[in-house]
């Protein structure tokens, strides 16, 4: 459907990136392409993922966070910065949801690399 090379020099940051609909999108972009630095809770899924694009040809790379943690997030973030320079997209599929109403979300300033 899509051109080979359609996403090459483009660094992708995906969350979830270990099983399910995140690891079927880091795959596909990878074969599009893509570099990506994949994260998630899981160090063996996140593993394998980056495993299995590595074997196609493709770059990837992982870190382990649990994306509920602003800093650990900021800090995987920084990790995809330092493996691959300038971050081009990020991405969360489906399948995290918040328990409560939305006014008791934490309120945080925009991190520097949401603003960019």
């Amino acid at each position: 459907m899509f051109q080979p090379g359609l996403l090459k020099d483009r660094a992708i940051f995906l969350t979830g990136g270990g099983s399910g609909l995140g690891r079927s999108m880091a795959i596909h972009f990878a074969k599009l392409g893509a570099r990506l630095f994949v994260v998630g809770r899981r160090e063996e899924p996140l593993k394998s993922t980056c495993d299995e694009i590595h074997r196609d040809g493709g770059s990837a790379a992982f870190a382990t966070c649990d994306v509920r943690d602003y800093a650990a997030v900021e800090a995987a973030f920084s990790a995809a910065e330092a493996q691959f320079g300038e971050i081009d997209t990020s991405t969360m599929p489906p399948g995290i949801s918040w328990r409560g109403r939305k006014n008791s979300l934490p309120t945080r300033s925009t991190p520097s690399w949401a603003s960019s």
